[in-house]
């Protein structure tokens, strides 16, 4: 979405609120103190909240399709804004915005009572588990089977929750908080508990909403306390990173050179999706000799490839755009002569420190390998 300011567009804020606003605003709270008490289910009253945005607050030509998500605010302002002159729109985010408040104080956006309410199909999936690792010899592998079994239906769960829309599943996805495990943990099983020493002590069978015994709460309580040393004891190792790679990069410009045509490229195997994603805009060499640029639909995972490295740029005055990312040089709107060489260095200092952040989450791993960042740096 792009909105072109000019001094005529003034924030509402900053000035005085035209007449039908106000009025919006009012009846809108009026209504909405009408709905709170009429005794209403939370679902029953997210449909009346909805029915009031509506009829008070949105522009006439705008409903919403199901559900108040992140995704159909979206796609409420991009229609608001073809809808409406520059002015007009920024009153109607106004408005947006002041109900979202109201809302968001009256009815829970992000989570529901319903989320901690399963199915009993899932109850007795997970039971039947339990049952069968009790009857176990309990060795490694029976609770690495029961914790991988686990996750395998927390991700059914989650797609329960898709299919009947719990708002939990908005926070889960939003790639900001919150992931699989996170409904394992709560709804299903903790899972393993390990010592200092990457071994499994436990397999904590309930989850947080059932309550741990007073066994399970100490070995859970003891892995986090080691976790959040470990977190601690390796900060300093991603910042000094930062810094060396910081001083290392900070004289690398960005080329006025749009092709080096260089002849020799960084050979590097595809392992994932995710990594094709963090390789959109670069170019690789394809079997038949042609340099490709790589995208969403890019089938290349599990093959290797020869891709287009600053490792091996030939241009004098920096990277060029080829070598670099032609793609992420038009997103910053950087030009000739910018110093690219800081951007790289933030972009490898955040993931480490994401690495390390991890710590928190993860704990001691069950393979007792200490971070690598030297190994992490390359794989990146």
């Amino acid at each position: 979405m792009k909105i072109q300011f000019n001094q005529e567009l003034v924030y509402p804020r900053q000035r005085e609120l035209p007449e039908w606003v106000k009025n919006n605003l009012t009846q809108f709270h009026t209504k909405v103190k009408e709905s709170t008490n009429k005794n209403l289910s939370i679902r029953q009253l997210q449909d009346e909240l909805i029915d009031i945005l509506e009829s008070n607050i949105l522009h006439p030509k705008i409903k919403i399709k199901k559900v108040l998500n992140s995704n159909e605010i979206g796609n409420i302002l991009n229609k608001t804004e073809a809808l409406t002159t520059d002015i007009e729109f920024m009153y109607y985010y106004y408005l947006l915005m002041q109900a979202g408040f109201t809302i968001s104080t009256i009815i829970p956006s992000s989570f529901q009572p319903e989320a901690l309410e399963l199915p009993k199909e899932f109850v007795k999936e997970k039971d039947e588990l339990v049952k069968i690792y009790e009857s176990s010899e309990k060795t490694t592998e029976d609770a690495m089977e029961f914790q991988n079994n686990v996750t395998k239906i927390a991700k059914k769960v989650k797609k329960y929750f898709e299919d009947n829309s719990i708002d939990v599943v908005d926070l889960l996805n939003s790639g900001a908080k919150g992931n699989v495990s996170h409904i394992q943990s709560l709804l299903l099983s903790v899972g393993l508990s390990l010592n200092s020493f990457g071994e499994i002590n436990d397999v904590i069978s309930n989850s947080h909403s059932e309550g741990m015994t007073q066994t399970q709460f100490f070995n859970g309580s003891s892995q986090a306390i080691q976790a959040l040393y470990a977190k601690s004891s390796d900060t300093a190792k991603p910042g000094y990173a930062g810094r060396k790679l910081s001083a290392i990069t900070e004289g690398i410009k960005l080329s006025t050179v749009k092709n080096c045509n260089t002849t020799k490229y960084l050979e590097l195997k595809i392992r994932d999706s995710k990594m094709i994603e963090a390789l959109i805009g670069r170019y690789y060499k394809s079997k038949v000799g042609i340099e490709r640029q790589i995208n969403e639909s890019s089938d290349l995972i599990g093959e290797k490839i020869k891709l287009r490295s600053p490792l091996y740029c030939k241009a004098k005055d920096g990277i060029c755009e080829r070598c670099y990312n032609e793609v992420y040089i038009q997103r910053i709107k950087a030009t000739p002569g910018e110093n690219i060489g800081l951007l790289a260095a933030t972009g490898f200092t955040g993931s480490l420190v994401n690495l390390t952040l991890k710590k928190s989450h993860v704990g001691i791993t069950l393979d007792k390998e200490e971070v690598d960042f030297r190994q992490e740096i390359k794989d990146m």
